[in-house]
């Protein structure tokens, strides 16, 4: 019986850390209204930070 309390707990804590997890990678892309919050990097990002070299979009 205490099998299956324990692990009715690990499965609740990994289901809330993934939970969690999801909320602050969304509210991080909210506050920075980013959408590559979080990314180490890439072409597209340079072009966003630099929006000379964007093409315009209307």
């Amino acid at each position: 019986m205490w099998q299956y309390i324990a692990i009715a707990i690990v499965g609740t804590m990994a289901v809330g850390y993934t939970l969690y997890s999801i909320y602050r990678m969304v509210k991080r892309i909210r506050k920075n209204n980013n959408p590559c919050a979080g990314c180490s990097g890439c072409v597209l990002k340079d072009q966003i930070k630099s929006p000379k070299d964007c093409p315009e979009t209307h």
